[in-house]
């Protein structure tokens, strides 16, 4: 959501969001040309909170992205910023593979080509930001007043509602200019991507703990809640201080070209009354397209009675809308599906699912996040009697249609199917 306080740097688009102005600008110059007056050479994107500066160089060809980020310590001095940026670049260069520690890249290299090959950076856990007007447990959220909330994050914390946006909205090649294999109103965006989330730490660490509340995204799309994670007090997930929380969201894909605004109330079950009951996290955080590295990070959630660590990117692709039906069932069994996608040429594997399985059903859909023509897969591990059994299908990700792949075990069969669709539609000015 973009705040008046950002509108300065507004003009200044990832290299992600500039990958199909090429591509445009070849078939519609006229509408391209104030977007692509927009970009910079040389850009120095400097967050107001968190841990990396982003330094981007423009490379030769628009139509990849060539652009990486370093982590340097955050700094209010923009000199002192730019000079942690060359720091962290010259540290990056040494061990690339060239003769000389002190050479120089070669002409025309990225930032990415000098560190790709270079595997010292240390992944960090940050803390994020949550603000202080945004808790629901006392109910300051809702005593700061609408002009609050509209004014600095344009959402409405009143607005309860679920967002009414379904997935898979432009699945259809339909409206496609000039045909669907080269339409500019259905283009990939700037996403975010969430792979898990983690109950990090607790007040009660022994034993099993009873978790209910929500954590849901709002987005430019409608503002509206989109939970990724959502259980009533009578109906709680059991985890262990440390084990991934299961997710029931989102239920569509969660756009990026602003800021996204994440909005929380999780608390631990403790005892009959509700009364009782342990404050997890609570309040409101934000992430914007500047402030996100390129790569999957961790951002704690810290609470008076522990934190949950969520971990997530930004992709600029598609959304894949996963389904999968379970049939023929012979004996219980438990399931586990991984997915695999492409995140600046890396593979990261996820868990998406793990349950046991005892009849013929259909899960819930997954909404995952992807680049555009990479491949996706998901592995399905069975488990049965202390046998393992594994099966791995992939997909090619595209802007509009479905795929589908049917796998036949011994124990039971199993449906996938993937819709492809963009997550929003360009409307040209008539």
């Amino acid at each position: 959501m973009q705040r008046l306080s950002r509108s300065t740097l507004g003009f200044i688009g990832s290299a992600q969001t500039l990958s199909w102005f090429p591509a445009l600008a070849q078939r519609d110059s006229a509408a391209a040309s104030t977007i692509l007056n927009r970009h910079l050479d040389h850009v120095f994107r400097l967050p107001l909170y968190g841990p990396w500066s982003i330094f981007g160089v423009k490379g030769e060809n628009l139509s990849k992205r060539c652009y990486t980020t370093l982590k340097v310590k955050p700094s209010c001095d923009m000199e002192e910023s730019q000079i942690a940026i060359k720091d962290a670049t010259q540290r990056n260069v040494v061990g690339t593979g060239t003769k000389d520690a002190t050479e120089s890249p070669p002409i025309g290299a990225t930032i990415k080509d000098v560190i790709k090959d270079n595997k010292t950076a240390i992944d960090v856990i940050w803390p994020a930001t949550i603000d202080p007007n945004s808790s629901h447990r006392d109910g300051t959220i809702y005593k700061q007043g609408k002009l609050y909330w509209t004014g600095y994050y344009n959402i409405d914390v009143t607005d309860r509602d679920e967002t009414r946006v379904e997935p898979m909205r432009f699945a259809a090649a339909t409206n496609c200019h000039p045909d669907p294999d080269n339409c500019y109103y259905h283009e990939p965006c700037l996403m975010m991507q969430i792979f898990s989330l983690k109950l990090a730490k607790a007040s009660i660490n022994s034993g099993l703990i009873q978790l209910y509340g929500y954590i849901a995204a709002r987005d430019d799309i409608d503002s509206k809640l989109n939970y990724v994670f959502n259980r009533s007090r009578d109906d709680p997930i059991t985890v262990q201080q440390g084990s991934l929380i299961e997710m029931t969201g989102p239920k569509r894909g969660i756009q990026l070209d602003y800021d996204v605004v994440f909005e929380f109330d999780m608390r631990i079950k403790n005892g009959e009354q509700q009364e009782n009951d342990l404050q997890l996290i609570d309040g409101v955080t934000e992430f914007d397209e500047t402030t996100l590295p390129g790569k999957p990070f961790t951002t704690r959630i810290n609470g008076d009675a522990g934190a949950v660590d969520m971990c997530l990117t930004n992709v600029f692709g598609v959304e894949a809308t996963v389904e999968i039906f379970i049939s023929e069932v012979e004996n219980g069994f438990d399931l586990s599906i991984c997915c695999a996608v492409s995140v600046l040429e890396e593979h990261k594997e996820f868990q998406i699912f793990g349950a046991p399985i005892g009849e013929s059903c259909g899960l819930r859909r997954f909404v995952i996040a992807v680049e555009r023509d990479t491949m996706m897969h998901l592995k399905f591990e069975v488990h049965q009697h202390g046998s393992n059994v594994e099966h791995c299908c992939s997909f090619e990700a595209k802007v509009h249609g479905c795929a589908s792949h049917d796998i036949k075990l011994e124990v039971a069969s199993l449906s996938v199917k993937v819709t492809w669709s963009t997550l929003t539609e360009y409307t040209p000015c008539l």
